[in-house]
């Protein structure tokens, strides 16, 4: 028998046993066949129409991997917008690039390895979050400290980070000394109530890098620069006025080009809060490559452990304050965001001195690292758990009154200053110790 005989002959012993057993089992013969010779099934041949590169899609998982660890989980939102960002940055053709459809978010999941699920995160009543708190808050700092020393951070490469807003026209509660004091309560508040955002970043070393200010607007306007005097300045308009996914990129970028440290590639340590914008996918692969460690704090922490929060930030407000009331007093009807430009670089200066950066650090117990400053403040995990109980959790006779309700736990001793008064004494407190 010729081999083209033969090879006919086995085929067609080949399609007579595939129509057998396609009878037998139920199954199609063409099905049968495609096995036959060799094709996989659907369910386990890749995707031939991925929207994603596998290069892409290991980035995205990598970027997953990343917020889990930190505890910064992901949202379906923020997984698409990722993958919209990857498509967009490697798009070469013309044309807009594509974007992940509505349902693509639910089968990439499906894809991902095993021991990651979807879950419904539930509200959780704020006396629980408290007794819990204290732990979390004590995990940090164990960890902050793991992290200075695996990366060896120097005071020169410890960062904080974090946006602040003026009403640019709005004045400031002052002390003044007349013999009318019924008729001298007020000063004047300026027309402009606009309002901006200005990003700011320190170190423990106690050095501050230009700012970024975002002005509401959707353009960059010539009359802006003409008042700002500072040519390292970063200005980013939105529509808003707040930060938004490119605005924190981009300050990212000029936060690399002012602290990047003279013996590259030594690692910086950026604290931050969990704010969306901080945690995208470029956000964390620029970090990656140019040896820049987030660092968030733990959830409803910043107001007592980020440095900006403390006396910098409120001695920032106080000082433009006292800037607007100034003006308003010598006849001024107007303080707008022109002149609030105008007047910025003497603000920070007036806000931003060595002295309560680093006051700013050491009151948080970051730098030098003492953890019990902020610890020994706050309300041990059984004293919260017992308030807890006496908030409703235990069982309670019907008709029995009700116990008096505990205080909620306080962080005034180690809360910022609320007025004017207060503040000037925290700032010559700090003059002193200095």
């Amino acid at each position: 028998m010729t081999p083209k005989l033969y090879k006919e002959e086995e085929e067609l012993i080949a399609k007579a046993l595939s129509a057998k057993l396609s009878r037998e089992y139920g199954v199609s013969r063409k099905k049968l066949s495609r096995r036959w010779h060799g094709l996989p099934s659907r369910s386990t041949r890749p995707p031939t129409r991925r929207l994603l590169s596998l290069d892409q899609e290991k980035a995205l998982i990598l970027w997953i991997e990343y917020l889990d660890n930190i505890g910064a989980h992901p949202t379906n939102q923020q997984i698409e917008e990722s993958a919209n960002y990857l498509l967009g940055k490697d798009f070469r053709g013309p044309g807009e690039p594509p974007r992940a459809g509505k349902n693509w978010v639910h089968d990439f999941i499906k894809r991902l390895p095993k021991q990651y699920v979807r879950i419904v995160q539930k509200p959780q009543e704020k006396e629980r979050t408290v007794a819990e708190h204290y732990g979390e808050v004590e995990r940090w700092f164990i960890d902050l400290e793991l992290a200075i020393q695996q990366y060896k951070i120097r005071p020169q490469n410890l960062w904080n980070f974090d946006e602040t807003g003026f009403i640019v026209g709005q004045g400031k509660d002052e002390a003044v000394v007349t013999a009318y004091p019924k008729t001298s309560k007020r000063v004047s508040s300026l027309s402009s109530r606009e309002s901006i955002t200005i990003i700011e970043g320190i170190n423990a070393e106690g050095k501050i890098i230009p700012p970024l200010l975002i002005p509401k607007g959707k353009v960059h306007l010539e009359e802006w620069y003409r008042h700002i005097k500072d040519d390292d300045w970063l200005v980013a308009p939105a529509s808003n006025g707040f930060i938004t996914d490119e605005i924190a990129f981009e300050w990212l970028q000029h936060f690399d080009h002012f602290s990047r440290p003279g013996a590259f590639p030594d690692w910086r340590l950026l604290l931050m809060d969990n704010h969306t914008t901080h945690l995208t996918i470029q956000f964390v692969q620029y970090c990656e490559i140019w040896h820049i460690r987030p660092f968030r704090f733990p959830p409803h922490s910043t107001h007592f452990l980020q440095p900006l929060d403390g006396v910098p930030f409120q001695q920032y407000k106080h000082v433009h304050g006292r800037v607007v009331n100034k003006i308003a007093r010598l006849g001024g009807f107007d303080f707008d965001k022109n002149d609030f430009f105008e007047e910025l670089r003497d603000i920070r200066i007036k806000t931003f001195t060595t002295r309560t950066i680093r006051h700013g650090w050491r009151e948080r117990g970051i730098w030098p690292l003492n953890p019990r400053l902020i610890l020994d403040t706050m309300l041990q995990p059984d004293e919260a758990f017992e308030a807890l109980v006496a908030e409703g959790d235990a069982l309670k006779i019907y008709g029995e009154a009700d116990d008096t309700i505990p205080s909620s736990p306080t962080t005034k001793s180690i809360s910022p200053p609320s007025t004017a008064v207060k503040l000037r004494r925290y700032v010559n407190k700090i003059e002193k110790i200095d």
